[in-house]
Formats: C-alpha cells, sequence, structure tokens
C-alpha cells in the first residue's frame, strides 16, 4: 500500500475508458475561464504535477473543455474539469450502477468486515488509446489532454463498475462487494476473514490496483460504508453524516427545501411515518403552490430532524431466518413491517387512492398484503414467511370460494408465493397499525372528501342524470340502480353528474395526483372506471390527457420525427419556376367561375386566368399552355398544392414529357407558397 501512485502510467487492461460520440457531431472547443491570481498559481503547480507523473500530456486536440476550482473542506482546491458540452454528445454507457439496498442485503449474516478505498481509482484506469484527444482541456498555460481516466466524464462510473466487476467477479455476492472504488470484504469468522483478504489483495496486487492505506479499515465488527454503519447483522444511520441534517437552518425557498429533503430521504428507511412526517413540507414542492412557512411546516421540520436523531437501527436481512410480515389498513392509508425474529429490516406506507377509500374492510387489509409483499418480493419470494393481519376475515382469504375479478388477481399474484396467513388483534398489531393511521396522507388528496354529498347534490341539477335516477327507481332499467340517493351502473360505479367542476376534479385525481403520476390516456381512462362513469367519458379523458401541460412538457415524444423541412431554392432568371393554384366561389361571368392563378417565383408577376367551375385538369393543361408557356417558355420547376388536378396521372405525365419538375407545398402549410397565397387573399376580397 504505497504512500502515493508510482509515477508512471496504469497498465492497458481489458476495460479501458473509451469515448463514443453521437455521429455526426462536431467537436466541442470553448475558452479557459478566467480565474484569480491564487488559482493560476494553483493551476500551474496541479498541471506540472500530472504531467510528471504522466497522467497528462501537450495536446492539438480540436477538442477543448476549460478548467475551473472547488474548494475543499480543507481550504484547498480541487481542479475540475468543465466536461459538460463533450458529455452531451457522448454516448451514454447503460452499464448499471449496483443498488445500494441490494449491496446491504449481502452483508446480513457477517461478523467480520474490511473496507478497502482505491488511492485516486480513477486515475488507475487508462483512456483508450485513441480517445485520448476527447479528453483535452485548455488553460491558459496551453492544451492538454488526459492519458488517465478524469473525474467530470459521463461515463466514467460506468466504466469504473465494469472494470472493479471484472477484477473481483469471483468474489462478488460471496465475501465482496464493491461500490465505485469501495470494497467491503465480509466474512463470519475471523480465520475466514484473513483468508478473504488474501484473496482480495493477491487479486488487486494482479491487476495494479492501489488501495489508500489512510481511508481501509481491517477485521472491524462494524464498518461504515455509504453513509451507514453495518455491523452484527444490523444496520443504522452514520451519526457524522446525519449532523448536517441537525444543523440544518429552516429552508427559506423551495430549492433549499428540496435540498434537505432529499438528503433525508436517503435515511428514510430508517424513520417509521415518514411520508406521514413530511407531508406538509412535500406540498410546498408542489408546482404553482406559493411559498407559506407556517408553524405546521415548522413543526414537520423539527420532528424529522429528532426523528433522523433518534438512530433507529434495522436487522440486515438474514436469509437462512425466517421473515414475517406484518401489515394493517386505515380508512386512509396502508402499512406493513418486514422482521425477523422480533427486529424490523424494513417499514412500508402508501395512502389510499380515492377508489381504494371505497373498498371494503377486508379488501382494504388485502391490499396492504398484497402492497407490502410486492415491496418486498425479492426477499421473501422462494422462502417460507409468515403474513400477521388484525382482520378475521383476511386471514381465511386463502380458503376463500367465491372470488371477485379483483381478489382473482390478488390471489393470482399471492399464488408464487409460499406464505401462511395469521390473525393478530390491532392491539399487538402495534407497528403496522402505526404506519397505517397516518391520516394526514389522506390530506395530500386534491379531491374534497365530501364526493357523495357533491354528486348527491349535482344529480338534482342534471336534467339527464335525474331522468335516469326515476327510471331507476321505478325499475324501468336494470342497468342502473340506487343505493343511498346515489346513482350506480355495472361494476358498482358511481354515476357522476355534469355538475360544476365535478368530473374534471375527479380526472385530475387520476392523472395528477401523486399516486396517479400522469399516467396515459389508457391507464387514466381504466383508473376513472374503477370507480366512476359517466357518458363519452373516454372522450373527456382523452381530450384531458392529451391537453395535459406538465405531459406535454416531460413526456417523451411517442411520434415519429417531424420530417425535415427545407425552403424553395431561390429562381436565377424570370419564368424558370412558377407557382399556381386556384380561387373559386366567385360569381358566374361568361361561363367562368374560378380564376387560376400562375405567379413567377423570381419577379412576383402573376398572370390570372379565367376558367370553368371545376376546372378539370385537362383544362388547366390547356390553360396553362395558352397563357403561359405561349409567352414564357416552359418553366423547369411548378409549385403547387397537393390538389387532385395537379397530382393525378395527366398532369404528372404531360410536365414530365415537357421537362418540368413538379413541387407539392407541405401539407396544411401554405407558407409554402406565401406570396401567391397573399394575391389570392387580395382577389377574394375584391
Amino acid at each position: 500500500m504505497p504512500a502515493e501512485l508510482p509515477k508512471e502510467l496504469p497498465p492497458k487492461r481489458e476495460v479501458d475508458h473509451e469515448i463514443e460520440l453521437i455521429p455526426g457531431t462536431k467537436p466541442p472547443a470553448m475558452v479557459p475561464y478566467r480565474m484569480a491570481p491564487p488559482e493560476l498559481a494553483e493551476l500551474r503547480k496541479q498541471l506540472k504535477e500530472l504531467l510528471d507523473a504522466g497522467y497528462i500530456r501537450p495536446s492539438k486536440s480540436p477538442f477543448g473543455a476549460p478548467i475551473l476550482f472547488q474548494k475543499k473542506h480543507d481550504g484547498s482546491l480541487r481542479m475540475c474539469v468543465d466536461y459538460r458540452a463533450l458529455n452531451k454528445l457522448t454516448v451514454k454507457n447503460k452499464y448499471p450502477i449496483p443498488l445500494i439496498a441490494d449491496l446491504f442485503d449481502q452483508l446480513g449474516g457477517a461478523r467480520w468486515f474490511s473496507k478497502l478505498d482505491l488511492r485516486s481509482g480513477y486515475w488507475q484506469v487508462r483512456v483508450a488509446e485513441g480517445d485520448e484527444h476527447k479528453t483535452a482541456c485548455v488553460t491558459r498555460y496551453g492544451a492538454y489532454e488526459f492519458l488517465v481516466m478524469p473525474f467530470g466524464l459521463t461515463n466514467a462510473p460506468a466504466t469504473f463498475c465494469t472494470l472493479m466487476n471484472k477484477v473481483l467477479r469471483e468474489f462478488l455476492d460471496k465475501f465482496v462487494v464493491v461500490y465505485l472504488d469501495d470494497i467491503v470484504i465480509y466474512s463470519r469468522t475471523l480465520e475466514e476473514h484473513i483468508q478473504h483478504l488474501r484473496k482480495v489483495f493477491g487479486v488487486l496486487k494482479e491487476n495494479q490496483l492501489f488501495v489508500k492505506k489512510e481511508k481501509c479499515a481491517f477485521a472491524e465488527q462494524e464498518v461504515p460504508f455509504l453513509g451507514h454503519i453495518v455491523g452484527e447483522g444490523r444496520i443504522r444511520m452514520d451519526v457524522s453524516k446525519i449532523q448536517a441534517i441537525v444543523e440544518w437552518r429552516p429552508p427559506t425557498k423551495v430549492t433549499e427545501l428540496r435540498s434537505f429533503l432529499g438528503l433525508t430521504n436517503y435515511y428514510r428507511k430508517f424513520v417509521r411515518s415518514y411520508s406521514n412526517i413530511t407531508t406538509p413540507l412535500t406540498e410546498l414542492l408542489k408546482k404553482g403552490k406559493a411559498w407559506e412557512w407556517d408553524e405546521e411546516c415548522q413543526g414537520a421540520f423539527e420532528k424529522l430532524k429528532e426523528a433522523m436523531t433518534q438512530e433507529p437501527v434495522l436487522a440486515l436481512p438474514d436469509f437462512s431466518k425466517a421473515f414475517e410480515v406484518e401489515t394493517d389498513a386505515s380508512d386512509f392509508a396502508i402499512g406493513g413491517v418486514l422482521m425477523q425474529e422480533g427486529h424490523p429490516v424494513a417499514y412500508e406506507s402508501r395512502k389510499l387512492s380515492e377508489a381504494e377509500r371505497r373498498y371494503t374492510v377486508q379488501e382494504k387489509e388485502m391490499t396492504a398484503v398484497v402492497h407490502c409483499l410486492r415491496t418486498w418480493r425479492h426477499y421473501l419470494l422462494g422462502s417460507h414467511f409468515t403474513v400477521r393481519t388484525d382482520n378475521v376475515a383476511t386471514s381465511y382469504f386463502q380458503t376463500q370460494k367465491k372470488l371477485s375479478p379483483k381478489q382473482a388477481r390478488w390471489q393470482d399474484f399471492l399464488a408464487e408465493f409460499d406464505y401462511v396467513l395469521e390473525y393478530k388483534p390491532g392491539r399487538v398489531n402495534s407497528v403496522a397499525d402505526a404506519l397505517s393511521r397516518k391520516t394526514m396522507l389522506a390530506a395530500t388528496s386534491q379531491l374534497e372528501s365530501r364526493l357523495p354529498d357533491r354528486i348527491k347534490e349535482g344529480l338534482k341539477h342534471d336534467a339527464a342524470a335525474r331522468s335516469l335516477l326515476e327510471y331507476a327507481k321505478e325499475g324501468k332499467t336494470r342497468r342502473f340502480w340506487v343505493e343511498e340517493e346515489l346513482l350506480y351502473t355495472k361494476g358498482r360505479r358511481l354515476y357522476v353528474p355534469h355538475y360544476g367542476n365535478l368530473r374534471r376534479e375527479l380526472m385530475e385525481e387520476c392523472h395528477d395526483s401523486k399516486w396517479a403520476g400522469h399516467p396515459g390516456m389508457h391507464r387514466t381512462l381504466a383508473l376513472m372506471q374503477n370507480g366512476y362513469y359517466w357518458p363519452r367519458m373516454r372522450d373527456d379523458v382523452e381530450t384531458y390527457v392529451r391537453t395535459c401541460l406538465v405531459c406535454q412538457q416531460d413526456k417523451i415524444e411517442q411520434s415519429k420525427t417531424a420530417g425535415l423541412l427545407e425552403p424553395l431554392p431561390i429562381p436565377e432568371r424570370p419564368w424558370e419556376s412558377v407557382s399556381m393554384d386556384f380561387i373559386v366561389g366567385f360569381p358566374k361571368s361568361e361561363g367562368c367561375q374560378t380564376i387560376m392563378v400562375v405567379v413567377d417565383r423570381f419577379s412576383k408577376y402573376g398572370t390570372f386566368i379565367a376558367a370553368s367551375k371545376d376546372c378539370p385538369a385537362e383544362e388547366a393543361a390547356r390553360l396553362f399552355m395558352k397563357h403561359i408557356i405561349k409567352y414564357w417558355g416552359v418553366p423547369r420547376t411548378i409549385v403547387s398544392d397537393r390538389d387532385p388536378r395537379f397530382t393525378g396521372k395527366f398532369w404528372t405525365e404531360l410536365f414530365e414529357l415537357l421537362g418540368s419538375e413538379l413541387n407539392m407545398s407541405t401539407s396544411s402549410h401554405p407558407q409554402t407558397v406565401g406570396r401567391q397565397r397573399g394575391r389570392m387573399r387580395y382577389w377574394s376580397c375584391t
């Protein structure tokens, strides 16, 4: 473990950093940023160090990225290359970065840990031969290109992950987990751990990869890893990391609040009822919401910081032990906890949608079971586990004979699990019960809770709904029926009258709300049809989704890319190119009701020729010969719209024989022949 990297280039390996550019792009060349005298002195110093180490060399590359400095925690300056322009033109490497939660899951049964950190890991990777010039950076003292992988390149993390996975492939998920340049070696016994360390160091030495001794930890029973403390089958927050949360001052604008929630969200799995606590804060992040930091927001802010400082501990999953799932549901939310031997492994909760709130008690409880099993599927699939619920009817769901279509779907999903449903009274199922009693989740719904009362009021004002209501009460229709003054149809869907903004608010709830997430037309319609009905609902939903501003701005365009629009070439002489069209609808005069307009595109000289009302292609050709070709000759190009007379066989073959090229204007785009259209408007007005 040398104190610094060798003053030589790393060896060429199977994995070197390649920079593949999008075909047809031009090299981005920027000018150097202006720097203060202290920064210039630091720039000279760091450039000399990189040159002496052989990591950079002078360059004549057409590429050029500017350099800037960032202050470190100790006050020194870190040199950064601004590769944003290059990154935009780079083909992205989609190599998957490992999920942090998956890495923690591997550490469950271990008791001894060592953590290795590579010294300047990126500089231990070569830039692929032939791609060095693309890394060029420009400075006041000249241009230089990197021979080792610099920081700031878009595909650098993917390249480094690929290298580490190839080097340590035979050890991964056996006794090694890797996240970029962080390597954790885990073992059950100390003797086993020493053998594992020897194997890992042997592979690193073979591949000439060097670790940083100061940042390594060996044979520990607890190690810091990715902002957490892992050890003895437990995982908890790193106190040094959450100190920033504790010292965070109340935010004064949206960007500060978003930064705070981004940090706390990383540790949300440790906080029971996290979404409940943060509801007043997340409301302020809504688009168009005015910033108003009130007592409720301050209370949520302080409560969240307090929850973070309690240092809750979760058990790491041990796949040799049985899992237990406890779930519960309230009128507004569902919740659950995954446990092993009484220790929580993970918490989960979410609010119920407006449609789900109309479920029976058993259906709500089963929704909680299905949601939790879907969330923790990667833990539970393939092992026997127990599901505990505080609803007696739910505990008999596996033996229930008559199932609704919804319950049949649930049963089909649950069939892949090996589980037992047990009844556990709510008074002893405290964790799941608390997670589900999050009434604040219901406050985030944009639809009023008095929906039935509003529908009853609307039925009185909608004439069509009143008629259906009377028919249903008199038994004249089987399609609709009445319950508690509400009108229902097949599938127990509620009839929504045309009253105020009621229908629009329901569409907003099923499309715009957080639980919906702006789905497409078909999914939004399916959500609507799950609980509601009104005539021509499909048309209303289609119009609403098609005109949703958020979807138009943020969603990927699914239609074909628009074709290339090219302007018509400018003619070089008179009557080389003409445009033509017809003006119709004139009063009859000497048997003519139409004017054929022919405009010379060079001089803008117009010729107006009287024609019959229909003016077939044969007549148009005769008039063109008599009034245009006779005096001005055969034009090289003729520009027209896509009138059947101009696209028909007679017209196209005639002018093909005459040697004229026919150009058609773009559909629904009259600007192609704008001058001619202007003259036609003038004649139409006169």
